[in-house]
């Protein structure tokens, strides 16, 4: 049992509501890191106009993941990392929407400089 589920007294009245908690927290969780870990390809193909700073959340990230394999590894630990990782899937999210409406709507004579 987690230490939140032991302090409280209906826990067992309501195993439902924190199962759905819990689920759902993780498919958010999983969600952001996919979206996260899928721009990391287009990190490293732009990394020589990116500021080095932009691999902070990386570098911290590997940093608290060695710490916690060596040491320990609990949920708490994570949320320090999640505004970097949703920072990181708002990147890839706004870099692949205009990519995918661009790809879709074909050649633009605006965006080309012609003039009608």
């Amino acid at each position: 049992m987690s230490s939140y589920q032991k302090g409280y007294a209906y826990y067992d009245q309501h195993v439902l509501i924190f199962r759905i908690v819990r689920i759902v927290n993780q498919a958010m969780y999983i969600a952001v890191m996919a979206a996260a870990v899928a721009g990391i390809p287009t990190m490293w193909r732009r990394r020589r106009s990116l500021p080095a700073w932009c691999w902070s959340g990386w570098t911290m990230a590997g940093y608290v993941t060695a710490i916690s394999l060596e040491f320990f590894g609990q949920a708490r630990f994570h949320f320090a990392l999640m505004p970097f990782f949703a920072l990181y899937a708002a990147w890839t999210i706004s870099g692949i929407l205009p990519a995918r409406e661009a790809a879709l709507s074909g050649p633009n004579p605006a965006r080309q400089g012609s003039s009608a």
